[in-house]
């Protein structure tokens, strides 16, 4: 294993952003059926001309370089195991696995979801290599058994309770089986303390994963999970995992000191909303520090009512108290800011029939809550209800509403992470293509020319315009570097971005240098 010290020596105890904590191959890797034909079994690409193996008909590939490795590495024996699972069904042992992984896959401790029939590949490729004394294979685990994988965990997962009703069921249905149910608890320990999902993109969880590896030298439950406030982020190269560190680490000494997350999008919904999601993956509340309600009330601080007074209100009791600056009272302020919180956490993105009209119903909340104008430009909840709100002005014309609206987020962003964070970057990218391509739309037309009721503001708008975008593209270029290094997917990504925006910039510039406001 590739590590700085998983428990460090005292002359090493000092991450800085961009350090690699840990790095580590998988002791097993599958990939879930029905991204079978669509993913490389190796890289986990995604591909359109996949090439099967003529062995077990199983496993497909991008390219010979990639089933060459995986022969040499792992399918070469793996590939006749799959041809014996027909032989196993017969014996009864992979329906024991099958039905111990159904009754298995909705507790599943680190949140994803998990198939039935992936949970029964993983348990099969696992024991079949711990029989065949495979782990000796892998230097990084050398020598490692069944036995060492386990004393890696701080408990096992499934409760007492749990494993006797399980024995029960299936020592019914199959006499004599226990040793098997119980190896199969074993493992499904393994799996839910130590499997990390496969995405098929190198970065952003907002897709079901394609499949899961173990990584028994990075055990999920020895980390400590949080909603939002991290200290490292979890990388996948091919499928190396790599935990970089995103802030200074000045005193870690084990695990649980690393603080990494799993939710979904944590930037783009309320307290309330990533509460919800973690407690629903973990069983219990976060106590991080950004889901402190101090911390809520001053990163959504409010606008006093009185005119001209530039004081923040924290959205909390202190809002209740007068004003240090002009002495008003904002409790109506308050009152309608946490309105427009429920409001926001009432539309649930996940049971509403269209996806449209929950992005309509938020939508029209951010217009509210910027034509109400209590919150600050930089308020966490006003980049929550405005992140859809740049395309919509694009769409209607509304050019430097949607540019007005883009900063508004970025000043945003860079009051929520401080410092280099994988979703800023992100972000500052597709900011960048967005106004980019808005304003190539309507100034590059039939004639090169600017025209229509915009015109006047498209002259004053573009060359900022083309010079920040560029800016956001540096930016998200220099926050990968620092994290992964030069030559990351993250950077080439960012150097891809800025190479389409230089190229869209062009006709524009020639566009609006040809063009002259007109009177009104």
């Amino acid at each position: 294993m590739e590590t700085q010290d998983a428990v460090p020596s005292v002359n090493r105890r000092f991450f800085v952003p961009g350090d690699i904590v840990m790095s580590c191959s998988p002791l097993v890797w599958v990939l879930e059926r029905s991204a079978y034909k669509t993913h490389c079994a190796y890289c986990f690409r995604d591909s359109k001309h996949l090439r099967k193996c003529s062995g077990c008909l199983l496993h497909y590939y991008c390219n010979t370089r990639c089933q060459a490795a995986d022969w040499k590495m792992e399918h070469k024996m793996e590939c006749a195991l799959l041809k014996e699972i027909g032989k196993m069904e017969s014996t009864g042992t992979s329906r024991i696995i099958s039905a111990v992984a159904e009754g298995l896959t909705g507790e599943t401790s680190n949140g994803f979801p998990v198939s039935s029939g992936t949970l029964t590949d993983m348990i099969i490729k696992l024991d079949f290599k711990i029989r065949m004394n495979a782990l000796a294979n892998n230097p990084e685990m050398a020598p490692k058994s069944l036995r060492d994988l386990l004393l890696m965990l701080p408990a096992n997962p499934v409760s007492a309770e749990a494993e006797r009703a399980i024995q029960l069921k299936f020592s019914a249905m199959e006499p004599g089986s226990s040793v098997p149910v119980i190896d199969c608890l074993k493992y499904y320990t393994i799996f839910s303390c130590n499997a990390w999902p496969l995405y098929a993109a190198l970065t952003g969880n907002g897709n079901p994963p394609i499949g899961f590896a173990l990584y028994p030298q990075a055990p999920r439950r020895q980390m400590t999970p949080v909603c939002w406030d991290v200290n490292v982020v979890v990388n996948r190269r091919g499928r190396r995992l790599f935990i970089h560190a995103v802030e200074d680490i000045p005193q870690y000494t084990e695990l649980k000191e690393l603080r990494y997350s799993d939710v979904l999008e944590p930037s783009r919904q309320t307290k309330g909303e990533r509460r919800e999601q973690f407690q629903m993956r973990h069983g219990y509340p976060c106590t991080c520090r950004r889901c402190k309600d101090e911390y809520d009330a001053d990163i959504n601080s409010l606008r006093c009512v009185t005119s001209g007074c530039t004081n923040r209100i924290p959205s909390d009791s202190r809002a209740l108290a007068p004003c240090a600056q002009c002495g008003a009272t904002n409790r109506d302020r308050l009152a309608q800011f946490r309105h427009f919180v429920q409001e926001f956490e009432s539309i649930k993105w996940r049971h509403v029939e269209s996806l449209a009209i929950a992005m309509s119903m938020v939508t029209k909340l951010g217009q509210d809550v910027e034509l109400a104008g209590i919150l600050q430009p930089d308020a966490h909840f006003r980049f929550v209800c405005g992140w859809m709100l740049p395309t919509k002005y694009f769409n209607e014309d509304r050019l430097g509403d949607g540019w007005k609206m883009i900063q508004q987020l970025t000043a945003c962003m860079r009051k929520m992470y401080p410092k280099y964070d994988v979703f800023r970057g992100l972000q500052l990218m597709g900011y960048a293509m967005a106004a980019t391509t808005a304003l190539y739309e309507r100034v590059v037309n039939g004639t090169g020319r600017l025209s229509g009721p915009a015109a006047n503001e498209m002259v004053t708008l573009a060359p900022e315009i083309c010079r920040v975008v560029i800016e956001y593209c540096e930016e998200a270029k220099e926050i990968f570097t620092v994290l992964f290094g030069t030559e990351s997917k993250e950077v080439q990504e960012a150097d891809s971005t800025l190479e389409r925006v230089t190229v869209i910039i062009g006709p524009i510039e020639r566009g609006f240098r040809g063009s002259e406001p007109k009177a009104m």
